[in-house]
């Protein structure tokens, strides 16, 4: 069950909070340690987001997968707000289709799971994924817009 939460691409959803310029938007985005990057935006966040769903990826590295949307999707970008992560008018089906046409190997998950593991758990998870992020080369490109 803790796999599911590495090597992911997740879509976040807020009602206000990505409502930019006027277009609401989605945040799409990478983590090798979904359950301790979702705690970072709940805690940064006065409002809860809301995952709408993740995206475990099979034999691809997420953060080079994060690159290819950012690179495949540009037009949806929303420059305005000075980074490459708010997407206007992209959604789960779009992702999926995307992933099947690259033929990458994913499981689509529409959960809440990663609120509800326990500390142990939470820390194999959160240990193993920030070894396997500095590891990465894509981690070194992941936050840089193109």
């Amino acid at each position: 069950m803790l796999e599911k939460f590495t090597n992911c691409i997740y879509v976040l959803e807020h009602e206000s909070a990505f409502l930019i310029d006027g277009v609401q938007t989605n945040k799409i985005e990478s983590s090798k340690v979904l359950p301790g990057r979702i705690f970072l935006y709940n805690s940064a966040y006065p409002i809860s987001v809301n995952v709408s769903g993740y995206f475990y990826i099979k034999d691809y590295d997420c953060y080079q997968l994060e690159d290819d949307i950012r690179k495949d999707f540009s037009q949806f970008v929303i420059k305005s707000y000075g980074g490459c992560d708010y997407f206007a008018n992209i959604n789960l089906e779009m992702l999926e289709k995307y992933l099947i046409s690259k033929g990458i190997k994913y499981k689509l998950y529409q959960d809440q799971d990663f609120l509800q593991i326990d500390s142990k758990d939470k820390y194999e998870i959160i240990t193993k994924g920030f070894k396997e992020q500095a590891e990465t080369e894509a981690f070194k490109r992941a936050n840089k817009c193109k």
